[in-house]
């Protein structure tokens, strides 16, 4: 797919797990040599440098952007790319990588540069929420406030993650939402509200194992206000694919889902944490981005 066209692959140096550049730079001039193809290489230095660099690159025609790091990274590259001709190809080297592991796009730095160059071309769904695009999932609740808890501290890892979880679990107040689509209203107190276009939030956490990114369909999936107990209790299942079963757990399909909670409060949208007013709209574009995957179909 990418030998013979013009690339712009966009790094993240600050993406989460230990990578190394100078490897990096040599798999990419080992499978895109400077005779087959033309590319060039950018390295972020702030926030929105990867959106302003994809979006250059779509005004100066690239056939192809591919975004090196997390998810953030690869939110900001993508959403310059809707509606246009230039397909998105990612190499994770993030924490959660959420759309990588969605796509079946290879975790291994090597191999997923190498699908950049044999991978299928497909067209997925694109997720909007106050005037922003996600691809894979974007929600609110307790995930969304403990994520804004996290991303004020310097410290970074699983175990201060999960300390912090502990401690948010018992300040936290299940706020009752009223969920609105397709003619049907729901209200609950919820501890999670999660719209889905893709399985998983990342690191193998499947909210929404229904999900399809090419279905035309935003998956809706609503944790109930549970236990201490009760959360240790079916967290597994959040693992194994299998939380459909449990008895604290519904999903509703539709194009656009119109959510209102008691107060404004953080959401989350592809592993980033935003500050939101107490009504939010969702809504989907129908295959508006292309991707190169690393299967032919989903």
């Amino acid at each position: 797919m990418g030998l013979g066209k013009k690339i712009r692959f966009i790094y993240n140096p600050k993406s989460g797990l230990i990578h190394s550049e100078n490897l990096l730079k040599r798999f990419i001039n080992f499978y895109f040599p400077s005779n087959l193809c033309e590319y060039d290489f950018v390295k972020t230095e702030k926030r929105f440098h990867a959106l302003n660099s994809s979006r250059d690159a779509v005004k100066k025609k690239y056939d192809i952007v591919v975004a090196i790091g997390g998810d953030g990274t690869v939110n900001e590259t993508a959403s310059a790319l809707v509606n246009s001709e230039t397909a998105l190809g990612i190499v994770p080297v993030g924490s959660g990588n959420g759309l990588a592991r969605a796509l079946q796009i290879p975790l291994v730095m090597r191999q997923a540069i190498k699908t950049i160059t044999r991978g299928e071309v497909r067209a997925i769904d694109v997720g909007m929420v106050d005037n922003k695009y996600f691809f894979a999932t974007a929600g609110m609740g307790f995930d969304a406030v403990l994520g804004k808890r996290f991303d004020k501290t310097k410290v970074r890892g699983p175990a201060p993650y999960y300390l912090y979880g502990i401690q948010e679990f018992f300040r936290y107040k299940a706020p009752l939402y009223e969920i609105k689509f397709d003619g049907q209203t729901v209200k609950k107190n919820a501890f999670i509200v999660a719209v889905a276009n893709t399985k998983q939030y990342g690191a193998n956490a499947i909210i929404c194992p229904s999900a399809e990114p090419d279905d035309g369909l935003l998956d809706l999936a609503i944790i109930d206000d549970v236990s201490l107990a009760k959360t240790l209790y079916y967290l597994p299942t959040l693992f194994t694919g299998k939380i459909e079963k449990a008895p604290v757990y519904e999903v509703y399909r539709s194009a656009n889902f119109e959510i209102y909670r008691e107060a404004p409060a953080p959401y989350t949208l592809d592993g980033e944490v935003y500050d939101g007013d107490k009504h939010l709209s969702y809504s989907l574009l129908p295959k508006a981005l292309k991707i190169i995957t690393g299967i032919d179909s989903f």
